[in-house]
């Protein structure tokens, strides 16, 4: 499991997890990225990520499901080990300890997996007894399927069949809620941009051709592209980095 031990253990659960993962919260909450991100824009980098949920979880009432969020790519990546405490899970309450195994135990864990190791486990066990009933089973239930066997089909006799005809895949497509606030905001402040600067040349041409005139169409039009010009590039400068 551990590599570097000085790291804190759940820092080390999260390595586990890539950027995408850990940000999926904060892109589906306004309320998460508030809190640990006022005012930010553009993708948050990992490490930022990281130390969000650091600072979680050494809160007074951390938000656990944020937490069980991110150790789940770690669980995937140790199901295999993890089978073995399934009894440990099984029993956990909400007031788990940091030190939820006894001493013969716990021996045996620091045996096989090394002190840091078994300190990612007993984190772990911690965020599990917290996380809620829907995480809790969905744990419980990745790991009895690494404990149970695969079963083997029986032999057939090989028999020719048609090919099937290919399955068309649908296009991924890239909508503007996928994007990020800050690539949104840019593309906003470009298009403005672009209708007022294409807005000016009906204005010039009125003007120049009837100079003594009003034009206040035209002039009203490019007033209000100008307008928006403006509050988009006040947008796009307040959530740039």
């Amino acid at each position: 499991m551990a590599e570097n031990e000085s790291q804190d253990p759940l820092e080390r659960i999260l390595k586990g997890s890539n950027r995408e993962h850990l940000d999926n919260p904060f892109r589906s909450s306004d309320e998460l990225r508030r809190k640990h991100f006022p005012g930010a824009g553009g993708k948050l980098s990992h490490s930022r990520l990281t130390k969000a949920y650091l600072a979680e979880s050494k809160g007074s009432s951390p938000d656990w499901q944020l937490l069980a969020h991110g150790t789940w790519p770690w669980v995937v990546g140790h199901a295999h080990d993890l089978k073995s405490i399934i009894g440990e899970l099984e029993g956990a309450t909400a007031d788990a300890t940091e030190k939820p195994f006894d001493a013969g135990k716990r021996k045996q864990f620091v045996e096989q997996y090394s002190e840091a190791g078994t300190a990612e486990i007993e984190t772990f066990l911690r965020i599990f007894s917290n996380g809620g009933d829907d995480f809790q089973k969905a744990i419980l239930d990745k790991l009895r399927s690494e404990s149970e066997p695969t079963p083997r089909a029986p032999a057939k006799t090989a028999q020719p069949s048609a090919p099937s005809p290919p399955t068309s895949q649908p296009e991924s497509r890239t909508t503007v809620d996928d994007l990020d606030p800050i690539t949104r905001s840019r593309m906003s402040l470009i298009g403005t941009l672009f209708l007022f600067v294409v807005s000016l040349i009906p204005l010039g041409i009125q003007f120049a051709r009837q100079p003594d005139e009003d034009h206040w169409i035209v002039l009203g039009i490019a007033g209000i592209m100008g307008l928006l010009t403006i509050i988009f590039a006040i947008d796009y400068t307040r959530k740039r980095p």
